[in-house]
């Protein structure tokens, strides 16, 4: 009789310690699943920052002294004149900022680059929140273009798909000394 109990009580013990582990391994996993989401989203967001600092470096080069290589300083847009393809001649870059609704009503943003004026925009980033201020050379905030001696950008990725309810988040913020403008 004692065996039985004994098989019983190691039965319900073992079924208990198994749920446990189960549910660890559960939440171990989501718990994954989160930082990776979250990491991917920073990255994205690391990614894009490197590109608009490469292009923000480049603004002012092979323009002429008499030609204000800011074109547009709001905190939706960014348009500038210089040379980031490298080739020596002086290209127009614009970025912007453009919200919209999506069919739940939810604010969806979207960052586009447009060289040269093309009727395609060269890169869409779609969930990407940014902002632009300008600065003057005494470091005072400004929106003037011919003003402008440097930018601070922010930017939030969102990442595209919900999980439990939540979207992962990246944010960069820096600020880029337009070192090639001449005034």
């Amino acid at each position: 009789m004692n065996t039985a109990l004994d098989i019983a009580g190691s039965t319900v013990i073992g079924s208990i310690l198994l749920l446990a582990i189960i549910s660890l391994l559960f939440a171990v996993n989501d718990s994954n699943v989160e930082m990776s989401r979250i990491q991917v989203t920073q990255e994205k967001a690391d990614v894009l920052a490197d590109i608009l600092s490469d292009d923000f470096n480049n603004a002012g080069i092979a323009v002429p002294d008499s030609v204000s290589a800011v074109i547009t300083a709001d905190s939706m847009s960014f348009g500038f004149i210089g040379d980031v393809d490298g080739n020596g001649i002086p290209d127009s870059v614009k970025f912007t900022v453009v919200e919209s609704s999506d069919t739940t009503g939810s604010i969806v943003s979207t960052l586009t680059r447009r060289v040269n004026t093309g009727i395609v925009d060269d890169y869409v980033f779609t969930n990407i929140s940014a902002r632009f201020r300008f600065y003057n050379s005494t470091g005072n905030e400004t929106s003037t273009p011919v003003d402008v001696y440097s930018v601070e950008t922010t930017l939030q990725a969102v990442d595209n798909i919900e999980f439990k309810d939540n979207r992962a988040l990246g944010f960069v913020q820096w600020r880029v000394l337009l070192r090639n403008i001449r005034r």
